[in-house]
């Protein structure tokens, strides 16, 4: 009588906390632990349900299959569903709006102003130059010339033409003539000379080639003589020759020098020291010098 008194209280109880909870009462009298057992279940479960309505509906809808190049995924929040649509920023280039295309190792991207694409390398290395600013002839790789050849424009390219004789004289009125051909090659003895028509060509020095400038002095316009031992160069006026140093020949006049420096210094033997007079240098014995 106790035992089905007591279930009924807690039938009552339980089912005006948790609605939804079932007891299960046994004869056996383990009818109070069932009874928890089954309040905790509830709890778990209401538990459980309180976090699945905690779940946003954008977490929970189907995300569509966008294909098209370009295409974003939006929310509606008004239908609760996801859509596919187009980038509108119209701060997003078009280029922008597409995914990368996927280029090869000989390949690489390239712009037509709106979109990317691959393009071949090598047929791009070999593309024509487009910069307005480099000139025809600039957008090709020079010619080689050979032998006899020279460089030459027809106003958009350049060219190998032969180099005939005359074909390509130089018509700069600020070059020379004798610079508008090669030099000539001078032999022994020889020397470039005006060949009175604005050209270079080459006279023998003893002939043809003399030194006619009028501010070179005669003797300049010689080798100069080579003197031997005990000899002089000696002036003219107009030329230079050698000759014998003889004693007075050459005597010096010069009234800032001394008598002392007109004459070489004596060699004075070992235990001789130098001795001046006045006017000249002797030799004397060192012990005399000295007072000895």
């Amino acid at each position: 009588m106790r035992i089905a008194i007591l279930m009924t209280l807690l039938t009552l109880y339980f089912s005006s906390a948790y609605a939804q909870a079932t007891f299960n009462v046994q004869s056996s009298g383990r009818g109070l632990e069932n009874a928890k057992m089954n309040a905790r279940m509830q709890q778990l479960h209401d538990a459980q349900q309180a976090e699945l309505d905690a779940i946003q509906d954008h977490a929970i809808a189907a995300l569509p299959d966008c294909d098209s190049a370009g295409d974003i995924i939006e929310w509606n929040a008004t239908t609760s569903t996801w859509s596919c649509g187009t980038e509108d920023d119209p701060t997003v280039e078009n280029f922008a709006k597409t995914t990368l295309p996927t280029c090869s190792a000989s390949e690489f991207l390239k712009g037509n102003g709106t979109v990317l694409t691959c393009a071949d390398a090598t047929s791009a290395i070999n593309g024509a130059e487009i910069d307005p600013t480099v000139e025809a002839f600039a957008k090709n790789p020079l010619p080689t010339c050979g032998a006899g050849q020279v460089l030459k424009a027809n106003g958009t390219s350049l060219s190998c033409v032969t180099d005939t004789a005359g074909g390509f004289t130089e018509t700069d009125p600020h070059v020379f003539a004798f610079a508008k051909s090669a030099l000539p090659t001078c032999g022994a003895a020889q020397a470039l000379k005006d060949n009175g028509v604005g050209g270079l060509i080459c006279a023998n020095i003893s002939g043809s080639g003399v030194e006619t400038d009028p501010n070179v002095y005669s003797f300049a316009k010689v080798p100069l003589p080579t003197c031997g031992a005990g000899q002089l160069l000696k002036a003219n006026g107009t030329s230079l020759s050698c000759v014998a140093d003889t004693a007075g020949g050459f005597t010096e006049v010069d009234p800032t020098v001394r008598a002392f420096a007109k004459a070489a210094l004596p060699n004075c033997a070992t235990g001789h020291v130098l001795r001046g007079n006045g006017t000249s240098l002797s030799c004397v014995s060192a012990a005399t010098a000295s007072g000895l």
